[in-house]
């Protein structure tokens, strides 16, 4: 088995209680079977890994999940990569330099063997200008058994030539698709926090956050567990797209948390991960922020009752400046 360090990379994010299985979204996939290959292209804070994690759900045992980093650009290590995603379990390194037929006849091999749906590659990003990587995946979705797919989740989309027959075969959604619009808005605060928002509560905020998932989750957080009575005057809010009022809107959900696990904010951007049985400060930290869907990712581990908490990197990026 893999070393513990990288293992989460294998294993799929849960599919947060907290967040919302919005029903566009969840229509498109229904109905999207037949397309070998699905890009959700968009920037970060989309809610592209959350939607993912619903894919994976349903799922459940045939599909698989890798999380990209940069040494996947290279053709041997992302085989690898994928075969031990998909046989889950520690795959030995290629002795020669596999061209693009062989690449893509060991991947075919594993997902006919194991009859996998659904591959799921998150981060692509990191590999999307890589040559190799993307003449592998123009012959993968061209070969691939009938409705199964690749479900690839980037911030820039692969520069493969795609054919015009393939091009048939790949279906884009953009961040324009992953914007959450009024009625997702009200469902949310309702749904998931038990908040109603008015009519024009609910169009105010969709206006000030251009329906930008990340910014209304931190907003939804700060209804949670307000006494029905209380209402909050979303116009008092530095509501915005900008970093600056994210960072605002977060600084005011961590205040809100235990002062002992508050302290340790700052220090989050040295942690690329933790599993929620360490005794540690952050672990704790990351694991409270995990169990509200608050930028942090929760992977599912291969021991009962373990989790890997990853954190988001808007908060990597943001922990050092609350």
């Amino acid at each position: 088995m893999q070393p513990f360090a990288s293992i989460h990379k294998y294993l799929p994010v849960i599919a947060h209680p907290r967040a919302l299985e919005r029903t566009y979204l969840k229509s498109f996939f229904a109905n999207s079977f037949d397309i070998p290959l699905i890009i959700l292209e968009a920037e970060r804070g989309y809610g592209k890994t959350t939607l993912l994690s619903f894919v994976a759900k349903k799922e459940k045992y045939s599909s698989r999940w890798l999380t990209v980093d940069s040494l996947d650009s290279d053709l041997n290590y992302f085989v690898k990569d994928v075969l031990q995603s998909i046989y889950a379990r520690l795959i030995p390194d290629e002795i020669n330099e596999l061209n693009i037929k062989k690449a893509v006849d060991l991947i075919l091999g594993a997902i006919c063997e194991l009859s996998i749906n659904v591959l799921i590659l998150d981060n692509f990003e990191l590999i999307a200008s890589s040559e190799p990587i993307n003449l592998l995946l123009e012959q993968l979705i061209a070969e691939l058994p009938r409705f199964t797919q690749l479900i690839i989740a980037t911030k820039k989309l692969p520069t493969s030539r795609w054919s015009s027959r393939q091009r048939n075969n790949v279906s884009i959604l953009t961040q324009v698709d992953l914007r959450f619009d009024v009625e997702d808005i009200s469902q949310y605060f309702l749904k998931v926090y038990n908040y109603q928002l008015l009519p024009e509560e609910a169009a105010f905020i969709i206006e000030r956050t251009q329906g930008y998932p990340v910014l209304i989750n931190l907003l939804a957080q700060l209804t949670r567990n307000l006494p029905s009575y209380l209402k909050v005057d979303w116009k008092q809010l530095p509501i915005g797209v900008k970093t600056e009022n994210i960072k605002l809107l977060l600084r005011e959900v961590i205040t809100k948390l235990p002062r002992s696990l508050s302290r340790g904010v700052q220090e989050i951007g040295h942690l690329s991960f933790a599993s929620n049985d360490e005794q540690s400060l952050l672990s704790d930290l990351l694991d409270t922020l995990a169990k509200r869907h608050c930028l942090v990712q929760q992977h599912i581990s291969v021991s009962p009752g373990i989790y890997i908490n990853t954190p988001h990197e808007i908060l990597i990026e943001l922990a050092s400046k609350i």
